[in-house]
């Protein structure tokens, strides 16, 4: 495992670190934190952070996507854990693999 993987704790997002700002439809989020904010609502951090994007405007390609119009998932032609990293680089490089993605479980 590399020095930075053990060093993070990858893959999972330290929520008390990240704050709201400059939210023009929600401003009374501007400056706290996430981890409060899904908190208080009792709510996961990730979806509050989705919910308070797709008030914002100029994310219509977000609530299409959410709303199944935006067809993304099909185009992922692989998924790779964190740990096969590695293969899908390189399967990428031996022509595999187009448009993989990790996939952060």
């Amino acid at each position: 495992m590399a020095e930075w993987e053990t060093s993070l704790d990858f893959g999972k997002p330290r929520w008390e670190t990240f704050a709201f700002s400059e939210s023009v439809t929600n401003p009374e989020l501007n400056g706290r934190r996430v981890a409060e904010v899904a908190s208080e609502r009792n709510v996961d951090p990730f979806g509050l952070i989705l919910d308070v994007a797709l008030d914002e405007p100029g994310l219509a390609m977000l609530d299409l996507y959410r709303q199944g119009r935006l067809k993304l998932d099909e185009l992922i032609t692989t998924r790779y854990t964190l740990g096969d990293v590695n293969q899908g680089y390189q399967d990428m490089r031996d022509g595999r693999n187009i448009r993989g993605v990790i996939v952060f479980d």
